[in-house]
């Protein structure tokens, strides 16, 4: 075989917070791996998606991070790499367990002889997740964790380098307020997101505007308001799909926080009756289904764009290594960042995917 698949640690399940180390033993390259699980909620709504639960997944060799993303910056990472269906359903149907599934991509197409990240390039290379499973749910009551990797195996090609992806930086909003973000030029850049995370809450008034700018305005890389950068994220990358579970609750008591965020559109079907319903306030990765009884069980699928609340800008051909933003005549590199009106209630996180060669 060319490829196999690795179980890297079993399913555990866990306390609702806590931060885990899990060593990782394979030689071979690997392409992917996947962390999956549940979590079981309360009766309490949700407040945010399920994926919340992971607040940071790293790869660290020693205090090197080569790795660094949220569970819903992963959802995101993933969809921006090409894959249009959303691996984990989400739902608002209390004292259940959920279940989630997370990438994390080293290469620019999984089994990618070029990029791949190489166990054997580093002296102790850990994965460790920490988790907060009160963060979508006040009244949860456990996580659990399975982590398989697909690596290759009678193929043995030899990579160049890994597709490094890290939140750089994160810090608060304040309405209609410029913030500043000084950009790494010590790496070449594939792709920059910017998360403008707020939930219930239309893309347009957690973001006003983004610039991105070299030495001090000498080139300017991009300036845009955000719903030129929605409109940017449809034509290069489409729509998302994700399916969803729901009772027919309103929206205070009951919403169902998915991953498309912009350009919205649900519908469902109800399990338990003929009776009517409807969906509504489908804006900022939430939505909610409305209907004559609250024991209705619906089923539904959810499409939009810019996936929990993440834009992305794709720097430079994907597929050509040599076509991504060289920054070594670059001295700075700044991403101004202006927030809407609703700027008090956001967490704008600046992520980078970058080129790291062995």
């Amino acid at each position: 075989m060319n490829y196999r698949s690795v179980k890297i640690h079993a399913a555990e399940v866990l306390g609702t917070t806590g931060t885990k180390l899990i060593p990782i033993r394979i030689q071979d390259p690997i392409t992917r791996i996947l962390l999956k699980g549940t979590v079981t909620f309360g009766a309490a709504p949700r407040i945010a998606p399920t994926v919340d639960a992971l607040t940071k997944v790293e790869i660290v060799d020693g205090s090197d991070v080569l790795f660094e993303l949220s569970g819903s910056e992963m959802v995101a990472h993933r969809f921006y790499e090409g894959h249009k269906q959303v691996l984990s359903p989400e739902s608002n149907i209390p004292d259940a367990a959920w279940g989630y599934v997370v990438e994390m991509l080293f290469g620019r197409y999984i089994f990618d002889p070029l990029l791949a990240f190489d166990p054997k390039q580093f002296s102790n290379p850990m994965l460790r997740v920490t988790w907060n499973a009160l963060a979508p749910n006040v009244n949860a009551t456990a996580f659990s964790l399975e982590v398989d990797a697909e690596c290759f195996d009678e193929k043995q090609p030899s990579p160049l380098g890994f597709l490094r992806t890290t939140e750089y930086h994160s810090i608060a909003g304040a309405d209609s307020a410029y913030h500043y973000v000084e950009l790494p030029v010590d790496l070449p850049i594939r792709k920059l997101y910017l998360q403008c995370k707020n939930y219930g809450e239309p893309l347009g008034y957690n973001l006003a505007a983004v610039k991105l700018q070299e030495d001090n305005d000498k080139r300017v890389v991009f300036d845009m308001d955000a719903d030129k950068w929605v409109d940017l994220m449809s034509d290069w990358f489409g729509y998302l799909l994700q399916n969803f579970w729901a009772y027919g609750t309103g929206w205070a008591d009951g919403a169902v926080f998915v991953a498309p965020s912009e350009a919205m559109m649900a519908t469902a079907a109800n399990t338990a009756a003929y009776g009517h319903y409807m969906i509504n306030r489908t804006r900022g990765s939430a939505i909610s289904v409305q209907s004559a009884d609250e024991t209705d069980l619906f089923e539904g699928m959810v499409t939009g764009c810019v996936p929990h609340q993440v834009f992305c800008y794709p720097m430079g051909i994907q597929k050509d290594i040599e076509d991504w933003y060289n920054l070594e005549n670059v001295k700075s590199l700044r991403l101004r960042v202006l927030a809407g009106t609703d700027g008090d209630d956001v967490t704008f996180n600046t992520i980078l995917q970058q080129l790291r060669r062995y």
